[in-house]
């Protein structure tokens, strides 16, 4: 299958070379990876609605719009993280007070940055 294809079937977002996909595509593709004609690695399929989750209601066991907003555009307690990218969340994670007690995994933090980056302002 092609990836023309695959695009006339579901949303995508492309995001630094990662495909996120908006909608899920589990019947198109084995397991969580696929490979492309002519691409030598897997791409890893995120699901951006378990990052919404995450955001909205999981993530520290009351989620990042308890603080970031449900936007995450600076309506609650914490910055404007829409469009962050991993690094940024991962340091935030690390090294920001009220936020360096919340584990989460790299999987789920691929999840919450592909989920930010559908709330990015366009440009």
């Amino acid at each position: 299958m092609t990836i023309s294809k695959i695009l006339n079937l579901q949303t995508v977002l492309v995001v630094g070379g990662s495909l996120f996909l908006l909608s899920p595509l589990s019947t198109l593709l084995p397991g969580n990876f696929s490979l492309w004609p002519g691409e030598s690695s897997p791409t890893p399929v995120v699901d951006v609605a378990a990052g919404k989750l995450l955001f909205e209601e999981t993530a520290g066991d009351v989620g990042c719009a308890s603080c970031h907003g449900m936007n995450a555009k600076d309506e609650g307690l914490a910055p404007d993280i829409r469009g962050a990218d991993t690094i940024r969340v991962t340091d935030s994670l690390k090294n920001t007070g009220d936020m360096a007690d919340i584990a989460m995994t790299e999987g789920q933090v691929t999840e919450i940055v592909a989920y930010l980056a559908t709330l990015a302002p366009k440009k």
